[in-house]
């Protein structure tokens, strides 16, 4: 977090920065990525995030085209407001250069032609776009693009030649990836990386203990939690929500009581399996509801006020 603020800081002096945030699941880089957000809200900082998703890999464009439709501030807007509001961002662009945009961000007037270039040739126009409005921007902006082990190719590519004038820049760039990623917004010419490793044994154990609390019954039950967990603080947190789902937990978070000994208890052996027997325990209505969610992708609005839920 210190190493992270303090690059925002100097982004925010007008020295931009890429900082490769990479971990396993449930590790802790999307606590790091909203922490950081936080900050740079309080501080004034334009905050635009996208994220990238195991279905839509191969959706060519998806995750460059919903960083850019955040940034230029067009959701919500009809295609003909969302067109007057591009130009407002770049008033000197080129007449070509705006339709291939408004065709990328899904906003294209249909009564307009796209100009007839191979594909190559329209990434590089976009490109130029692109990073020309990043170069005229004042404003301090953090940009963030979560789990990039999903990104689809164009995306990526066009990502990565986005990425090459953030130094000149008042913005901070956050990436998100598992450690099996290597591509190209994992090897970003001068980039930072903050590599999250799991807990130290005596770490997970205080997380664990201030999860349970400190009543003699759980002293036992967290040593077991703890260990199972191997310094993943996610895995520890579904274990003990799943504990107290099965009653074996009562009461509230860090004020817990265990009605059983440890050795009566069963752990499930990943955080798949935690997950899995929670789904289980749910009623059929609100199974019907997450299946329907898992259909739609990770995140999804609750309606037409458009809030995030996840």
């Amino acid at each position: 977090m210190s190493a992270v603020e303090s690059l925002l800081e100097r982004a925010i002096e007008g020295h931009g920065a890429v900082v490769g945030v990479v971990g396993s699941p449930g590790i802790g880089k999307s606590r790091l990525v909203r922490e950081v957000a936080a900050i740079a809200r309080r501080r004034n900082v334009e905050v635009f995030t996208t994220f990238c998703e195991s279905h839509a890999t191969d959706v060519p464009f998806r995750v460059v085209a919903r960083l850019l439709r955040t940034a230029t501030g067009v959701e919500g807007l009809n295609a003909e407001a969302a067109r007057a509001q591009v130009r407002v961002r770049v008033p000197d662009a080129d007449s070509e250069d705006l339709v291939l945009f408004d065709d990328l961000l899904g906003i294209a007037d249909p009564d307009v032609e796209l100009p007839k270039i191979d594909p190559d040739a329209r990434r590089r126009r976009l490109t130029a776009l692109v990073n020309a409005a990043s170069l005229g921007r004042k404003t301090p902006t953090l940009y963030v693009i979560e789990d990039a082990h999903w990104i689809d190719e164009v995306s990526e590519s066009m990502l990565g030649e986005f990425l090459t004038v953030i130094p000149q820049t008042p913005s901070l760039v956050l990436v998100t990836y598992r450690p099996e990623y290597e591509g190209a917004l994992a090897r970003v010419h001068g980039a930072h990386t903050v590599a999250l490793a799991p807990l130290s044994d005596s770490e997970t154990m205080a997380l664990v203990c201030e999860l349970l609390g400190d009543d003699p019954s759980v002293g036992a039950l967290a040593t077991v939690i703890a260990e199972k967990a191997a310094g993943n603080p996610f895995f520890a947190e579904e274990m003990v929500r799943d504990l107290a789902e099965r009653a074996v937990l009562r009461g509230n978070r860090s004020a817990y009581v265990s009605t059983v000994g440890a050795a009566e208890v069963s752990v499930p052996a990943t955080v798949q399996a935690t997950i899995a027997a929670r789904i289980d325990r749910l009623n059929p209505k609100a199974k019907r509801t997450l299946n329907a969610a898992a259909v739609i992708g990770a995140k999804f609005s609750r309606g037409p006020t458009g809030n995030a839920g996840d």
